[in-house]
C-alpha cells in the first residue's frame, strides 16, 4: 500500500519552479471574479466563459503579478 502523497512545501515548491513573485488571491475576490465571467459554468458544464477573456490573464491581473505578452501572444516573464 502506498502512503498518501504529502504537498510540497511552498518555499520548495516556488524554488523548484522558479516562481519570484507570488501573491494571495482572497476567497471574495475570486468569488467574484468568477461570477463575472461565469467561471463554475465554464469548468464544470464546459461552456463559454461569459466575456471573450484569458483565464490566465485575469488570474495573473486579479493577483497583481506582472506578466508580458509574446509576440505569439503566450505570456513570457516581464523584461
Amino acid at each position: 500500500m502506498h502512503a498518501d502523497p504529502q504537498p510540497w512545501p511552498k518555499d520548495f515548491y516556488f524554488e523548484t519552479n522558479g516562481v519570484t513573485a507570488a501573491c494571495t488571491v482572497t476567497r471574495p475576490a475570486l468569488l467574484k471574479l468568477s461570477g463575472d465571467i461565469g467561471l463554475s459554468a465554464y469548468l464544470r458544464l464546459n461552456r463559454p466563459l461569459k466575456r471573450d477573456v484569458s483565464l490566465a490573464f485575469l488570474l495573473l491581473d486579479l493577483a497583481r503579478l506582472p506578466y508580458a505578452v509574446a509576440a505569439d501572444g503566450g505570456l513570457v516573464p516581464p523584461e
